[in-house]
């Protein structure tokens, strides 16, 4: 888990005498690194998350500090420290006013207590955390893509909290921009898990894919996991929320780390399939009969199922410029009911009769079997759940007209 301002506050309070004046909202900000600075021109500098501290040695006007919070707000510091007793004796009430308006972490330090050991403490619990996260996010990395090779994820899991009993849920998040776009938009998300308080609360561990990012969850409950992503979709579409930028699709529940293959696969589809939906969140668990057609890695079979049934449709289509597979569907889903897809389409009863009429004189079946309509609404699952291979269905539809 990321260092935030509120863990580091618990931790040195008492050490180093810390007392938090305003910003108790924004105490979950993640810090990245510990930066001296008595002068407001250096905050451009700044990347960002870093938590300043200064003494106030170059302060030349009553307004200084107040200047030099809104620089440090501007540029999106994690929070300020003020060594007082020498230069500034006390933190005038607009200084903390602003920060807590803002939400920013202010706190008081004693004179007494020595920066160096201040900053030395801190940034060595940062780079123990970073060096935990990689070793923790390698070995999960691992157990997804070599399960039965277990030397190479099990000793560390185990070492870390994470059990083989334990209850395990992984989650995969892309982005629907283009690559440039995307990869930074992407590059922001992980920043935003410790400002969500129902992510604070989450066992969780965070790997970098190549194209995704993915979340492995610990005896987390699928509610709260789908709460803090909703929480975290929210935050980041904020600006755009007609059209989500980011797709998150949540695997299947195990029972083990062992079988983290298996729920990572699960999501990785979810997540496809919810930005063929244009959805922002997709959950396994919530896919009925399509869970088992996910869970099919033999893509021919499936094949198979569409040049059984919707492929000459398909081929139709493409070539007289025609909306039978739509009308087909329809016929399907509503159990042939005429007047209902009449109306959903704006057409008359008798238009739509001819044109089922040609698709079951194109197909030859009479759709009449209920077996036959539970093999094309599981056709239509398959052209849902497999779209990027539609045009191959296609092509390979068309040869057989």
């Amino acid at each position: 888990m990321a260092i935030t301002m509120q863990y580091i506050y618990e931790m040195y309070r008492t050490s180093y005498a810390l007392k938090l004046l305003a910003g108790q909202g924004g105490m979950g900000r993640q810090i990245s690194w510990v930066y001296y600075s008595e002068d407001r021109e250096t905050t451009s500098f700044l990347y960002g998350n870093e938590l300043i501290i200064t003494t106030g040695m170059l302060s030349k006007s009553p307004d200084w500090l107040l200047a030099f919070c809104k620089s440090l707000i501007q540029h999106q510091a994690a929070g300020l420290i003020v060594n007082t007793g020498r230069y500034l004796t006390s933190i005038p009430e607009e200084v903390i006013s602003y920060c807590e308006e803002n939400q920013f972490p202010l706190f008081s330090m004693p004179w007494e207590i020595h920066i160096i050991d201040v900053s030395r403490s801190i940034c060595g619990n940062i780079q123990e955390e970073e060096k935990t996260e990689y070793i923790l996010s390698t070995a999960f990395h691992n157990a997804i893509l070599y399960p039965d090779t277990k030397h190479m994820y099990e000793s560390v899991l185990i070492q870390h909290g994470f059990l083989p009993e334990d209850a395990y849920q992984a989650v995969c998040i892309s982005s629907a921009s283009d690559q440039q776009e995307g990869e930074t938009f992407m590059s922001a998300v992980p920043e935003n898990f410790s400002k969500i308080s129902s992510f604070n609360s989450l066992k969780y561990c965070l790997i970098h894919g190549s194209e995704e990012l993915i979340l492995v969850f610990c005896n987390a409950e699928e509610p709260r996991i789908k709460e803090a992503l909703w929480d975290l979709t929210g935050r980041l579409t904020a600006e755009q929320k007609d059209v989500p930028k980011i797709h998150t699709g949540i695997g299947r529940r195990v029972n083990s780390f062992y079988e983290l293959k298996d729920s990572y696969e699960k999501a990785h589809a979810c997540a496809m399939q919810a930005a063929r939906q244009g959805r922002s969140i997709l959950c396994f668990s919530e896919l009925g009969l399509k869970k088992l057609l996910l869970s099919i890695h033999d893509h021919a079979l499936l094949q198979d199922v569409i040049q059984e049934t919707i492929a000459p449709i398909l081929a139709y289509d493409r070539l007289h410029h025609t909306e039978y597979l739509k009308v087909l569907r329809m016929y399907i889903e509503t159990d042939c009911a005429i007047q209902e897809i009449a109306n959903a389409m704006y057409t008359h009863r008798n238009t739509i009769n001819y044109r089922i009429g040609k698709i079951k004189e194109i197909l030859g079946k009479d759709l009449s079997s209920m077996s036959e309509k539970v093999l094309f609404q599981t056709a239509f699952y398959i052209l849902d759940l497999m779209g990027e291979e539609m045009e191959t269905w296609e092509e390979e539809a068309r040869e057989t007209v």
